[in-house]
């Protein structure tokens, strides 16, 4: 199982889409001799429940879809505990803003962690705390650039400067601002899917390849934590 944590001290920089999306995405691989797909579990530890809520309206609470939902948990290391015996291949977790203990728990608890922000110095600055709290764990990190629709002296300028930055990676795909990715939480899909007989392709290939990157990295992730507790 490679466990992965969705996470910003700051609000509002889209981690429950993210999140969200990531799962889909993940539900696509195929695994196991018959190539299957991948079971996905998600885990929604933000007291305001956007991402369970999502999740209820894509499949009006039937817990054998794909996604599930790990419903009832406060705590990532619990979660954890309790998807191990659920066979699933991936858990994504979406972790609230300013509660600094339960984002510390994430980040100690999943194999990888993923940290959207918006492409603005004052958005970098106020998402400082994750930032700090993943370097000081050690743990594998990806920033990435969400729901991108600045001037692109903007984007360019805190894209070099977070490239700058000492060990923790930047994606090299940026989620750009689309109205798809808002329709489609609407409607309990993603920006990659059929919403309303339409499908947002520029957004679809986004999702993708954000997904490759953090795929691979968090497999590499977690074979190392694996490697490192032997």
């Amino acid at each position: 199982m490679i466990t992965i944590a969705i996470v910003n001290s700051k609000g509002g920089v889209g981690k429950t889409t993210l999140a969200a999306s990531m799962a889909i995405e993940a539900t696509r691989e195929q695994v196991g001799r018959d190539k299957r797909s991948a079971r996905v579990a998600l885990v929604d530890l933000d007291p305001q429940r956007s991402l369970a809520k999502w999740w209820q309206g894509r499949t009006g609470g039937d817990q054998s879809s794909n996604p599930m939902l790990l419903d009832n948990v406060d705590d990532a290391c619990d979660a954890v505990e309790r998807l191990e015996y659920l066979g699933v291949e991936y858990a994504i977790f979406d972790s609230p803003p300013a509660f600094l203990g339960t984002i510390e728990t994430c980040i100690t608890c999943t194999d990888f962690i993923v940290i959207p922000l918006r492409a603005s110095m004052l958005d970098v600055a106020a998402s400082e705390d994750a930032i700090t709290m993943a370097r000081a764990a050690g743990a594998q990190t990806l920033l990435v650039l969400n729901d991108v629709h600045a001037s692109e002296g903007i984007v360019t300028a805190t894209h070099d400067w977070l490239c700058e930055q000492e060990g923790i990676a930047l994606a090299k795909t940026m989620i750009h601002h689309r109205v798809a990715h808002t329709y489609a939480m609407i409607a309990g899909r993603t920006g990659a899917e059929t919403v309303n007989n339409k499908i947002d392709r520029a957004a679809a290939t986004e999702l993708a390849a954000l997904w490759v990157e953090i795929r691979d990295r968090a497999h590499k992730a977690a074979a190392a934590k694996r490697e490192a507790a032997e």
